[in-house]
């Protein structure tokens, strides 16, 4: 029993630095996203985005999609990993892709951020969606599309 006690005031603390390095990453990551519209010219006010800003749904936990698209954003050289080396592992759009990119890794890197850019942002928006008007099957659908995308 003591070494669970042990462990778990040792963990707790740890888990709390994780989560604050992790908003510090979603914090700086949803600037640059921020900057990036600014120099497109299209509004930043929107919930499509990967780090969707806070005023767009007050009552949506933005928190926790910002350290999810984090965790997403940190998976991207493991899918391309998955995608290039173990073809059992790779998804349908990994499939099509791959013989874009072929032995230049900065295309794979590319095309998987735009991969996990364009899935995050889609179920960022549909959740803000779902938490506003509770549409189940749009979110049961966009999850199983998001599956064979990312």
């Amino acid at each position: 029993m003591n070494l669970l006690t042990n462990l778990v005031e040792h963990a707790i603390p740890l888990f709390d630095i994780l989560l604050l390095l992790l908003s510090y990453a979603a914090a700086i990551c949803a600037q640059i996203e921020t900057l990036v519209f600014k120099i497109l010219q299209e509004p930043s006010s929107t919930p499509f985005r990967m780090f969707p800003p806070p005023d767009i749904a007050p009552s949506s936990p933005i928190h926790a999609m910002h350290i999810v698209s984090v965790c997403g954003l940190a998976f991207v050289p493991v899918r391309v990993g998955f995608d290039q080396g173990i073809q059992d592992y790779a998804k349908l759009v990994g499939h099509i892709i791959t013989p874009l990119a072929g032995a230049r890794p900065a295309v794979a890197y590319a095309l998987m951020f735009g991969r996990a850019w364009l899935g995050l942002a889609i179920w960022n928006a549909v959740h803000i969606r779902y938490l506003h008007n509770e549409e189940y099957v749009v979110l049961s659908l966009t999850a199983g599309w998001l599956a064979a995308i990312l």
